[in-house]
């Protein structure tokens, strides 16, 4: 919707005598210029929901922690080692599941 206005505002604008295209080209570079420039700078914030913030979900109704993983991870963790990057999923819980 932003972009259907602002095509009209310069189309409007170019019709009335009161632009150029080649100013009209030059200002959208500037501001997005200035909005790539701004987030670089400062950064985009992280959206991800800390664990914290998930296990604070089920508690706020009353449900237990689960403390059991799924089946279909339970059998691809099956027979890896502490260290291997399968064994770091969202459901790991602090006993060793067998």
């Amino acid at each position: 919707m932003l972009w259907v206005v602002l095509l009209l505002d310069a189309f409007s604008m170019l019709v009335t005598g009161y632009t150029t295209p080649f100013s009209i080209i030059l200002t959208v570079l500037i501001g997005w210029s200035v909005a790539y420039g701004t987030l670089y700078a400062v950064g985009s914030p992280n959206v991800r929901p800390t664990g914290r913030t998930l296990m604070a979900g089920p508690a706020h109704r009353r449900l237990p922690p689960r403390d059991r993983v799924p089946r279909g991870v339970r059998r691809r963790l099956r027979g890896r080692g502490p260290g291997d990057a399968a064994t770091s999923s969202p459901w790991r819980t602090a006993r060793r599941w067998t």
